[in-house]
C-alpha cells in the first residue's frame, strides 16, 4: 500500500483489542477523576467551599477568581441569591487578590451582577 500525498487522511484500522482498551480506559477515567470531581460538586455547600478553596500552587492566600466568579454566576443562575450574595460578601472582603483580579474589579463584577440579577440587587440592597 503507497502512502497517501496527505498524511492527515492516512487512517489507521482498529481491531476488536483496541476498542476494549480504549472503552477500557474511558471507564477508568469516568470511574476515577469524573466521578471525583463531580463528587466535590454535588452540593450547594461542597460547591460554594471549593470555589473558596482553588487557590495557585504555593499561594493558598490568592484564589481563583474564574472559580469564584463562575461559582457566583451558577448560584445566581440557579436562583440561589443568598448564596450567591454571601459568596461575593466573603469575596470582596478579601484581602488578597490573583494577579488577574482587584478590588476593583471585583466591585465593578459586582456591579454587573446587580444590573444583570434583579433579585440579588434586592438581596444586595441595590
Amino acid at each position: 500500500m503507497s502512502q497517501p500525498e496527505n498524511p492527515s487522511l492516512d487512517f489507521k484500522m482498529f481491531d476488536m483489542d483496541d476498542l476494549n482498551r480504549g472503552i477500557g480506559e474511558y471507564i477508568e477515567h469516568i470511574d476515577g477523576p469524573v466521578s471525583r470531581r463531580l463528587a466535590q460538586r454535588d452540593s450547594l455547600e461542597k460547591l460554594i467551599a471549593l470555589s473558596k478553596s482553588r487557590t495557585l500552587p504555593k499561594k493558598a492566600e490568592v484564589v481563583l477568581p474564574s472559580f469564584v466568579r463562575g461559582t457566583v454566576v451558577a448560584l445566581l443562575s440557579d436562583k440561589h441569591v443568598a448564596e450567591a450574595a454571601s459568596l461575593m460578601d466573603w469575596y470582596l472582603g478579601r484581602e488578597t487578590f490573583h494577579f488577574q483580579d482587584s478590588l476593583e474589579r471585583v466591585r465593578a463584577f459586582e456591579l454587573v451582577l446587580r444590573e444583570r440579577f434583579d433579585d440579588y440587587a434586592e438581596v444586595r440592597g441595590r
